[in-house]
């Protein structure tokens, strides 16, 4: 699926390439009826690879038809060229253009344009590339747009539950020949980055990014998709999940009105954090924690992965803490004190939750009377909703 990200690295494998190469198509007519009701319109500029100099490569550029966008077009095209890492749409001016075969669709509604091209980039090792941009034309602002992530689409239960029964098992199969066929190398993903998911005649398919190792031991990457019933699917969805899949046909969606879709809906997801780690270094954990919103309340559960049995965890937020009292049959069995700091420090994790403002999760366990403390380290957390009220 085309993501709004840095360089999405794919391989054929994918069946939402041949997907989106059919939204390509289908998707021309549309962009030239809604690009003629404004002033801005999207034109192709021819280029050739200075490579072999035989590959052509069709790539966007945006002009102002009335001369009242002059400042939001320039922005834009600055943007692309950047992109595109060259310094003029004008071949004759090209030092170099390492691009390959570059096609892109455009849309252009309510004030926002839309461009997702795929291409091949020739750096030191061929990338296929697909990437998806949105602009504001009032402004000519790039604008952050992120699919709903596939966590987002379950209870706080039912994502654990989904893992375990339908997931986990084959993933760790084909994530330990993958690192048999790597070596030292180690990957970049996880068990849990699921990022392509579809709704298709009643059955939902979903699948492991294909963005797991450099690209010497690409081909080591673990294949993982899988399938089932919708049927089946719905009673581990959230009301949001199964509004999204279900009623509002989410994943059929494309373009800019996926695009409105996801703002519309971001503000609808609640604060869950998905957290895999190890407490002492070997004690393989599972948490799933809900933020309230409306105050300093945390509630969920944990369970060790080689039992499965939930222990209740019931606690306060800050800015900079989250504290969690684990109960068994309502008695204090453990604390964990976990801690969100702006600032590294050593065995830290990386939330990956926002590009331009990261933030890192510790954090401890201790007994119920604090006498005995372990570190609790992080394999992968998964976020959804908004961290904002984390962020200060």
């Amino acid at each position: 699926m085309l993501h709004l990200r840095r360089f999405c690295i794919f391989t054929n494998r994918s069946p939402q390439i041949a997907m989106r190469n059919l939204f390509f198509l289908t998707l021309l007519l549309a962009t030239f009826c809604a690009q003629s009701q404004h002033a801005i319109v999207v034109d192709t500029v021819t280029l050739t690879e200075t490579i072999d100099n035989s590959v052509v490569s069709q790539l966007p550029r945006v002009r102002d038809t009335s001369g009242r966008y002059s400042k939001v077009v320039e922005k834009i095209n600055s943007f692309l060229l950047e992109k595109f890492m060259i310094n003029s749409f004008n071949q004759r001016e090209l030092t170099e253009f390492r691009w390959y075969g570059v096609s892109f669709i455009s849309e252009i509604k309510e004030s926002r344009l839309f461009i997702a091209f795929a291409g091949e980039y020739y750096g030191a090792y061929p990338n296929n590339v697909e990437e998806e941009m949105l602009f504001d034309l009032n402004t000519g602002d790039y604008l952050q747009n992120e699919d709903i992530p596939f966590e987002a689409l379950f209870t706080l239960t039912g994502y654990t539950d989904f893992l375990n029964r339908y997931w986990l098992t084959s993933a760790k199969g084909a994530f330990q020949k993958a690192s048999e066929c790597a070596g030292d190398i180690d990957p970049y993903c996880s068990y849990y980055d699921i990022d392509w998911y579809e709704i298709k005649n009643g059955w939902l398919y979903f699948s492991l990014t294909s963005d797991c190792f450099p690209h010497v031991a690409k081909a080591c990457a673990p294949d993982i998709m899988r399938s089932m019933p919708v049927d089946s699917l719905k009673q581990y969805l959230s009301p949001t999940g199964k509004k999204a899949l279900l009623d509002d046909a989410y994943t059929a969606r494309y373009g800019i009105d996926k695009c409105l879709y996801n703002q519309k809906i971001k503000g609808e997801q609640p604060t869950n954090l998905f957290v895999f780690g190890k407490v002492d270094s070997q004690h393989a954990f599972t948490m799933a924690i809900n933020l309230d919103k409306s105050s300093d309340k945390v509630t969920g559960y944990y369970y060790y992965d080689d039992k499965l049995q939930p222990l209740t965890l019931t606690g306060r937020y800050t800015p900079q803490t989250i504290t969690l009292t684990e109960t068994v049959n309502k008695r204090p069995t453990g604390k964990f004190d976990l801690k969100i700091d702006r600032e590294y420090k050593k065995g830290a994790y990386n939330l990956h939750y926002n590009q331009s403002d990261i933030v890192y999760l510790s954090g401890s366990w201790s007994d119920p009377a604090g006498k005995a403390s372990l570190p609790v380290t992080f394999d992968e957390c998964k976020v959804t909703g908004s961290l904002k009220r984390l962020e200060h």
